[in-house]
């Protein structure tokens, strides 16, 4: 199988958690989520697996799906992040403020 680039990092982070845990002593009982797992091990995450993350999220990704007419909607390939300064839009793919979301890119969207 094939690791992702940042793995190394990824696992040095891990670490550090884990040695804080037991500097701490503190019991680490750890639950992965799949979409984590699935970062580290280079695979794709599906909706299913946004569900263990952020229910909320999972829910509206599913009701975008079902949408009968995802045009309608409005959507770009962009998304809104809170930032300490404010709110700011970051684009999902490179010009993605200028790509509608279609039925034909939905599932590269989502």
């Amino acid at each position: 199988f094939a690791m992702h680039p940042d793995a190394e990092k990824l696992f040095r982070f891990l670490g550090k958690v884990a040695g804080k845990a037991i500097y701490e002593m503190m019991l680490l009982e750890p639950q992965f989520s799949r979409a984590f797992l699935n970062r580290v091990l280079c695979r794709e995450s599906d909706i299913e697996d946004v569900a263990s993350v952020d229910r909320d999220l999972h829910r509206g990704m599913w009701q975008t799906r079902q949408h009968p007419n995802v045009e309608e909607l409005g959507l770009s390939f962009t998304t809104a992040v809170e930032l300490s300064t404010g709110c700011s839009e970051v684009e999902l793919i490179p010009g993605g403020a200028h790509v509608d979301v279609t039925k034909d890119n939905l599932e590269r969207y989502l």
